[in-house]
């Protein structure tokens, strides 16, 4: 009993020992504390930081939830709109405005100018749907049978493949190249978060994404005509920015205009003519080519408020040769060379039903980007039928001119003539030298002082503001004969008894046609003879002439070249033989 009782006192001594709290040792002295090791059943979880963008040198914590971390440190988000997207300037946000150029499609460009609405703050769906409203201005096909090459300079979306058929695959402009904008600091930065965050959900996102800065994003590169970018994603009307490049004032130009009632291109063709641009110098501040390469955007407003936009190349052509503008202005369905479109955005003006524009004003505003604006007043009357055409005939010609009988007996009885004037060809102007002279009361129309350098197709017009002006087109003849301009084999000659020096001659002529010998069934190659350097200074024949970078003649073969121009014979010359 008494062993029984020893062994159950160790066994519970062990066991307290075992359990004890903490125990005192002592060692030189020195008495340490220990405690049992505590193992723990939860560790603190730190914070992850949120997703961040760099915007304008400045960053940016952006998320789902306005509880964002920068840096392991919780912070508040701003929501941008509705859109359940949040974000925080991890340092300091930028300000102010920010300038910027553009690509933008005509009907978004034309929106605002038109007055047409855009869609809720932030829409999910484009807003280019509800703009389409005012024209289908992205899928409108050519209406000129040009190289696609030669229109390439022009400010606008280009939609061609150099080298195909244009019957097959025409050119297409679907919008404006360069377009200044401006957009608020802080909207830019919303814009690119959700860029970010949700792709081009957002219109803002899509507008923001692309946009491009030049050197300096605080200065517009031309000040007048700047479009505001809102949180929408829509672009407002032009605009004067408060800095930036001045733009050439156009001021001091003269302008003169005419419509056009029958015109393959449209209803309407209207036509504004520059006096004052410079056409030979590249240098010059108003350098004509220039002025038209950098044409964007026409707008036309009738005298009820109605506006619209034109286009190239359905609407706007321009050649910078020439100097002037026109604009096509139909309704309804048009077919124009090889292409067939449907033009909307003019109805409103037209009186329902037909061709026809209302009686009275037109307001044509011309935008070319570096420029200041041209504003021009047009004047559209009552159009005549094929069957009141005026009409030219009984050409007599004379060392003292050319009398010409004009037959107005097909006007309308009210047509009162108002004034007249006679224009060369689709020109504005006459030769120097040329003069005219319309009797009435003989209805004899007497071109004077012609001498066979200014022949020429001609144009005379007769006007009444109440109707389309009353115009009959005539050719001046030239007594030079096809057989006094010869080539030798070397160079070309001019009879000495030819009326015209060859000089006057070449300078008259229009079009070549290259016809290589033994292949005379064959199509010719037809060029713009001042185009092409087919004869040098002297007259010489230049077989390495070249037209579109492309050679004219080959090695080894034979030439026939067909001289056309306006009032003359045509001239067919043999013996181009290449070595």
């Amino acid at each position: 009993m008494i062993k029984k009782m020893l062994l159950l006192t160790l066994v519970l001594t062990l066991v307290l020992v075992g359990c004890s709290s903490p125990t005192t040792t002592q060692e030189q002295g020195e008495t340490e504390t220990t405690t049992p090791t505590t193992i723990a059943t939860t560790t603190e979880k730190e914070l992850a930081d949120s997703e961040i963008i760099s915007v304008l040198k400045n960053d940016f914590a952006y998320g789902e939830s306005a509880d964002l971390v920068v840096a392991g440190k919780a912070v508040k988000g701003e929501q941008i709109g509705d859109t359940g997207i949040f974000y925080a300037a991890t340092g300091n946000a930028p300000t102010g405005v920010l300038y910027a150029v553009t690509a933008m499609p005509y009907y978004e460009y034309y929106a605002a100018e038109l007055g047409i609405e855009g869609s809720d703050q932030y829409a999910e769906t484009s807003p280019a749907e509800a703009l389409k409203v005012i024209g289908e201005y992205d899928a409108i096909t050519s209406a000129t049978s040009l190289e696609g090459s030669h229109a390439k300079d022009y400010p606008a979306i280009l939609d061609y493949t150099p080298g195909t058929d244009l019957g097959t695959n025409p050119l297409k402009f679907t919008g404006i190249k360069t377009v200044d904008v401006a957009v608020d600091a802080k909207l830019y930065v919303e814009g690119m978060i959700l860029a970010k965050a949700t792709g081009e959900k957002y219109a803002l996102a899509k507008a923001v994404s692309k946009l491009q800065f030049e050197d300096d994003a605080n200065a517009p590169a031309y000040n007048n005509n700047v479009k505001t970018l809102s949180a929408d994603g829509l672009f407002g009307p032009c605009a004067s920015a408060a800095n930036g490049v001045q733009p050439i004032d156009l001021a001091t130009l003269e302008l003169s205009s005419e419509v056009d009632y029958d015109s393959q291109y449209g209803n309407y063709i209207f036509k504004v003519r520059f006096n004052g641009f410079d056409k030979e110098n590249e240098n010059a501040e108003l350098y004509m080519a220039k002025y038209l390469d950098n044409v964007y955007a026409v707008t036309l407003e009738d005298s009820k408020g109605n506006i619209a936009g034109a286009i190239y190349y359905q609407d706007i052509w321009s050649e910078k040769s020439h100097d002037f503008l026109e604009v096509a202005v139909s309704s309804g369905e048009i077919d124009s060379k090889k292409n067939k479109f449907t033009v909307s955005r003019y109805d409103k003006m037209f009186t329902p039903g037909t061709i026809d524009l209302p009686i009275g004003q037109y307001t044509m505003t011309i935008k070319s980007r570096g420029y200041t604006d041209l504003i021009s007043e047009l004047t559209v009357g009552t159009r005549l039928s094929e069957a009141q055409a005026m009409k030219i005939e009984d050409q007599d010609w004379s060392k003292d001119g050319n009398v010409l009988k004009v037959d107005t007996n097909a006007l309308p009885e009210d047509f009162a003539i108002n004034t007249y004037k006679l224009l060369a060809g689709y020109r504005n102007y006459l030769e120097e030298g040329v003069g005219y002279n319309f009797d009435q009361d003989k209805m004899e129309l007497t071109v004077k002082n012609v001498e066979d350098a200014g022949i020429n197709g001609y144009r005379f017009i007769l006007i009444d503001e109440k109707y389309q002006p009353a115009e009959a087109n005539f050719v001046l003849k030239s007594t030079m004969r096809a057989d006094q301009l010869t080539f030798d084999g070397e160079k070309l000659v001019m009879a000495k008894d030819s009326p015209i020096t060859l000089v006057d001659y070449l300078a008259k002529v229009g079009r070549a046609y290259i016809s290589e010998v033994g292949k005379e069934d064959a199509k010719p190659n037809r060029i713009r003879f001042s185009r092409a350097n087919i004869f040098n200074d002297d007259f010489t024949f230049n077989p390495a002439a070249t037209y579109r970078d492309k050679p004219l003649f080959e090695a080894g073969k034979n030439y026939t070249i067909k001289l056309t121009a306006t009032g003359f014979e045509d001239v067919e010359l043999t013996g181009f033989e290449v070595k």
